[in-house]
């Protein structure tokens, strides 16, 4: 049997990137555990996201932004941050093997539904490569 890995996506608001990163890697990789955290979360995740996640119908009913404080206490096997600038990244103290960091424009502020579509494809072609890589 194949090991079930723990991967934890993380941004700062834990609103657009990481919940898109959550849900499209549970839905794509069902045998491993997905989790996302910020260090300051929103409030709810951001609309272009859920229409997003509903219009490629990947449930996302179980996710919400989230601080660290709610995560598992478990080692997780990867931590992946994505986030815009490296200097303003959450700082994640728990436990975990290896980390990947990808300067990602973040989704939340793009006004131009065009360019918002193109960053969601490339956050989602980006992920599905890195877990068909790490696992």
């Amino acid at each position: 049997m194949k090991k079930k890995f723990n991967i934890l996506f993380i941004c700062k608001e834990n609103s657009a990137r990481s919940q898109l990163a959550e849900a499209v890697s549970k839905n794509t990789f069902p045998n491993h555990n997905f989790y996302s955290a910020g260090s300051e979360p929103g409030i709810e995740i951001k609309p272009v996201i859920k229409k997003y996640l509903e219009e490629k119908q990947i449930d996302f009913s179980d996710q919400y932004p989230k601080s660290f404080s709610e995560l598992p206490e478990i080692v997780f096997d990867l931590v992946i941050i994505l986030c815009q600038d490296e200097s303003n990244c959450p700082l994640f103290s728990g436990e975990f093997k290896h980390k990947l960091y990808f300067p990602l424009e973040d989704i939340g502020q793009i006004s131009d539904d065009k360019k918002a579509g193109k960053v969601i494809d490339d956050i989602v072609n980006l992920i599905d490569d890195i877990i068909r890589l790490f696992i």
